[in-house]
């Protein structure tokens, strides 16, 4: 099968001097991923897990150690760079494409400025306007980029990758620093784009909505390995018959909660979050009891809280994406 993206053994080392030699620092380690055409991809794991650095390789901006990526089947160590130039187009999420002058031009014309900056031929105001539907934004083409959102501006810079009109999209953190009706919009659209018009999409995330909602599939990346591969349905699967209990009760010190609830026999996990005059408390519990078992813990918990706070609301639930992320990235509390 012909890969939109296939790395092989991909590794990445950096060398940083220290005061007496030279310390290694594995940021990628045998990176083997196949990507098929047409799937919107997650890379995910906890800070520092070699996430910007795997899509940078993709994308041709570093050169690895060891190993490749094949993108469309062009080999990276060949064409270097100039994947860029070939079939892929990438963008951070946090960078600024319009800035300074070009934002204070009609969107149509900055678009266009932009894409012939990039080598863009043929008649840009169409492909522009174009791509402008396509991300939504074609009833504000007159309007001037530093007059709009931040959600806004997102779409406009996907709107210039779609002006490059490359068929592999590589996008770090894409919804960073949106709030949630913005990144959902964002995420609509990419499933659109992916869909509708036959990209294939490799994104990083630290987002389990954006895992949930856009992504076909997932990497799980630890300490620059992968640790796992899948759906995200399959990805709730690595914490087996796990039970939750999620508690919201009156305010009080979460760390004397969480250590007597911690000290029950067979609770795995406690984490807690203020959130004004409440306290939302998430407690997991091993899957290996059975009903009975689990039902003594969850009658332990609610004797602990009805002594110290005042319970407004219980739910019981199975393990979600969040707890997955956290398991898999071995966390213990």
């Amino acid at each position: 099968m012909n890969y939109a993206i296939e790395t092989v053994d991909l590794t990445k080392h950096f060398f940083v001097r220290g005061h007496s030699e030279k310390k290694v620092i594995v940021a990628n380690d045998h990176i083997n991923l196949k990507v098929q055409k047409g799937e919107i991809y997650g890379i995910i794991g906890p800070n520092g897990a070699g996430k910007t650095t795997l899509i940078n390789l993709v994308s041709g901006m570093l050169k690895p150690t060891y190993g490749t990526v094949y993108v469309l089947g062009y080999d990276i160590r060949e064409v270097k760079y100039r994947i860029n130039n070939i079939c892929l187009a990438s963008f951070s999420g946090v960078q600024k494409s319009f800035t300074g002058g070009i934002g204070r031009v009609p969107v149509v014309k900055a678009l266009k400025y932009m894409a012939g900056m990039y080598g863009v031929e043929g008649n840009l105001e169409e492909k522009a306007k174009e791509a402008l539907r396509l991300v939504d934004l074609d009833k504000w083409m007159n309007n001037w980029p530093v007059q709009f959102s931040s959600g806004m501006l997102r779409r406009l810079e996907l709107a210039l990758l779609i002006m490059l009109d490359k068929p592999v999209l590589c996008l770090d953190e894409p919804t960073i620093y949106l709030d949630p009706l913005h990144a959902k919009e964002f995420r609509d659209l990419l499933r659109n784009l992916a869909k509708g018009n036959n990209y294939t999409i490799l994104l990083t995330t630290q987002y389990m909505d954006e895992v949930k909602y856009t992504c076909d599939k997932v990497a799980f990346l630890k300490d620059g390995r992968i640790v796992f591969t899948g759906t995200p349905e399959d990805m709730k699967k690595v914490i087996p018959s796990q039970k939750v209990f999620e508690f919201i009760v009156s305010k009080h010190d979460t760390e004397s909660l969480q250590d007597k609830i911690m000290r029950l026999d067979k609770v795995l996990r406690v984490r807690s979050r203020v959130e004004g005059e409440r306290i939302h408390i998430i407690v997991e519990v091993s899957g290996e009891i059975d009903e009975k078992g689990v039902e003594e813990v969850f009658s332990s918990i609610v004797d602990i809280l009805a002594r110290m706070v005042k319970i407004y609301n219980i739910r019981i639930r199975e393990p979600d994406l969040n707890e997955a992320f956290i398991a898999l990235a071995g966390v213990k509390k």
